[in-house]
Order: structure tokens, then sequence, then C-alpha cells
């Protein structure tokens, strides 16, 4: 048996623009990164796989790709679209803020405060309501939406357990029922998560554990070549295993998440989740995001 693949943990920030374009392009990467098919990926590939997740009504993918809107809340506007800001005000899904975008003159020439209605929502919420005609007002987000992020952790499968208790969020998560990690994509072998505690363990509690871990690959290595399919051969892989996920939360979400899993406020985080969430908010400081109210972050 050869020698164990050790990585460490690690994040990544998923960007987007805030173009129809921009929308499918996040919703792609989240979708295949549970395939592991991002290899797959090109300039237009996005529509396609995009309209195949609509056509079946397979919508949770779409939760990744964030919306922000910003609609007219006149008077006059209201009365012309009933209903059209109350039923996002009334959404779970989505946050919104009533704001005053800039000023107008009236017929009498009286200056006049036109009123706006910032919205942060998610594609799914569009198209499974059918409001797909709200997107001609997509806009970039402005200083009252509330901001979402994405981010793609490499972690194990112990670690994406508890991440995925966190249930107002959204995930995407490799498959290991769909993942044949005998094929060459996957160098025909198991990768697993260092543990960020080997450097005060000692040697033999490392062997003992790497000695584990072989046996474990070379059991499933051999179910594969027995005819098993991965998703009957998953069973015998450990919590060890490496994994990749994509969250995507609103910015009180990861606050939140940051109280549970690096300040543990109810309790001591297990330690690979406390370092993954200080990647996390390593990650997200640069893309602007700091934590609670009084703007905490990270240094590299």
């Amino acid at each position: 048996m050869g020698n164990i693949k050790w990585i460490n943990q690690s994040v990544k920030v998923l960007n987007q623009e805030n173009t129809i374009t921009g929308l499918y392009k996040k919703i792609e990467v989240a979708g295949r990164t549970c395939y592991k098919s991002l290899d797959k990926i090109t300039d237009d590939s996005c529509f396609k796989f995009v309209n195949s997740l609509i056509k079946s009504e397979h919508y949770a993918m779409l939760e990744h790709a964030t919306v922000y809107l910003s609609i007219p809340y006149t008077i006059l506007h209201r009365m012309f679209h009933p209903g059209l800001c109350r039923k996002y005000m009334d959404n779970k899904y989505t946050k919104t803020n009533l704001y005053h975008k800039d000023t107008c003159l009236d017929y009498l020439g009286n200056i006049m405060i036109n009123p706006y209605l910032a919205i942060t929502t998610n594609l799914r919420v569009i198209v499974e309501n059918g409001w797909d005609r709200d997107l001609k007002y997509i806009c970039n987000p402005t200083p009252y939406h509330e901001l979402r992020y994405s981010v793609l952790c490499t972690t194990n499968l112990q670690v994406s357990l508890e991440l995925v208790r966190h249930r107002v969020m959204s995930f995407a998560n490799e498959s290991s029922r769909y993942c044949n990690y005998s094929k060459d994509k996957f160098g025909n072998q198991l990768v697993f998560i260092k543990p960020n505690w080997f450097e005060v363990s000692n040697k033999q509690d490392i062997t003992l554990e790497e000695d584990c871990l072989r046996i474990i690959e070379s059991t499933y290595l051999r179910l594969i070549e027995h005819g098993w399919k991965p998703q009957q051969a998953a069973q015998v892989l450990p919590k060890a295993l490496k994994t990749d996920i994509v969250i995507t939360g609103f910015k009180s979400d990861w606050d939140h998440f940051m109280d549970l899993r690096y300040w543990g406020t109810t309790g001591a985080p297990h330690p690979q989740m406390k370092e993954l969430a200080s990647l996390i908010l390593l990650e997200l400081n640069h893309v602007g995001y700091t934590y609670g109210d009084k703007g905490i972050y990270l240094k590299d």
C-alpha cells in the first residue's frame, strides 16, 4: 500500500457578477462542485446547465445565486404594481430595507423624495414563485442591501456534517455517492484532511491512523474493482476524507456561524471546525465582510 495523501483545509470566496449570466455562472460552479465536473465549464455552458436544473425543478443550486433588486416604493408605483414589494417583504428567504435613493420635482415644482426598496434574495425565490419579470430591477448592491457571501471550502466529512447544520444557509457538497475516487481524475486514491493537532501528536499515533486509512483506501478501491458502484463503496469512507462544499449565506447568517464556530459562544468548537472558520473569516475579510456590528476582522 502507498503513502497516505494529506492536504490542509482551504477556503476560496466565490464572487458573482450581478447580471443574469453572472447568476447562472455562479449556479454552475456550485452544482458542478457536487459531481466534481468543473472541468466541463465553458464560456456559455452555464445556460444549458441551469436551464436543465429549472426544467427538472431541481432548485436547490439556484439558492447560491444572489439577486439584488432595487424597486421604486412610491405611492404611484405601488398603485400600478400592487403587491410587488410586499411579496418580498413577506418572504422569509429575503431581506428588505427601505431607503431614499434620490429626489425629483412633482407637477407643482415641489421637491419629492423617491423611496426605494432594497431587496436581497436568491434566484430560487424568483424562479420558484414565477417572479422572473422582477429581474428587470436587478442591480449592484447598495449600502442598504444586506450582502450574501459564498465560499468554497475544502474540508473533511466530519466538519461538513457540522456545517450543514446551519440550515438557514445554502450548501452544495461533493457527493461521495457519485464521485468514483478510483478514477484518474481523482488520482486513483483517497485524499484526507490533515488534522491540525498532528504537530503535537506523537509519531506512533500518526502511524496508527495512517495504517487505518490505508486499509480503508485499499478496501474502497478493491470494492470498486469488484464491481461495486461508488454509492455502495462509499459506506466504508471515513470522516477524515477530503470533501468540497459551497456555502452561501447572508451577512447575518455568517455572523451567527462565527459566533458558534469561531468564537464558541455556546461551547468550544471542534478544533478543525474552528480552523476552517478562521480561514473563512480571513477570506471574507478580503471582500469586505466584518464580523458583527463592531467590524471585527482577522489579519493575514
